[in-house]
């Protein structure tokens, strides 16, 4: 089971969703202009190699400590490394929110990096890799509020719960389940 669920890895059938929190507020991408919460492509090369995220928008917020922060959920369709945080950061000109290494070293994005980056898993969904089992499964989780509370609450100093407060403000409770 575990040789099958790595090929299914190598041969890019396991769908995974993330969910991000990004600086900015990106422009919308696709065909119905109207609708923020479609889904949005980026088509674009990484490292010489087609590249290709989907994403779509979630909610923002105005924040006192990073300015318009917005959530986002992100679907890679290849595996290039650093795909999302690369394809954000570059083309949508919106960088996670702790990402040390694409955030673009403006003062308020070198501030949030002790908290580490807003990106989280959220779903991973595949075939079940057992031969007698012809159904899909998936681990799904319905946003990273517990981890990003946590790291918010750990960063800010005593006194200081604006950044908690903006950041809570924005993402829904955290419940993590397996279904099959």
């Amino acid at each position: 089971a575990a040789s099958k669920l790595s090929k299914n890895f190598a041969e890019r059938q396991i769908k995974k969703t993330y969910t991000a929190i990004v600086f900015g507020d990106p422009t919308i991408t696709n065909d119905e202009q109207n609708d923020r919460h479609a889904w949005n492509t980026i088509d674009y090369p990484i490292d010489g190699k087609p590249s290709i995220t989907k994403w779509r928008y979630i909610s923002s917020e105005e924040t006192s400590d990073c300015g318009r922060v917005t959530l986002l959920s992100c679907q890679p369709q290849t595996g290039r490394y650093h795909q999302i945080r690369r394809h954000l950061s570059y083309c949508l000109g919106t960088p996670i929110v702790g990402d040390n290494k694409y955030d673009k070293g403006l003062e308020r994005a070198r501030a949030v990096r002790p908290m580490g980056m807003f990106l989280c898993a959220n779903t991973i969904e595949f075939k079940h890799p057992c031969p007698d089992q012809n159904t899909k499964s998936f681990i799904q989780s319905s946003g990273p509020t517990m981890e990003i509370r946590e790291k918010t609450q750990l960063s800010c100093e005593e006194g200081d719960s604006d950044l908690l407060d903006d950041v809570t403000g924005i993402v829904k409770t955290t419940s993590i389940e397996v279904v099959h």
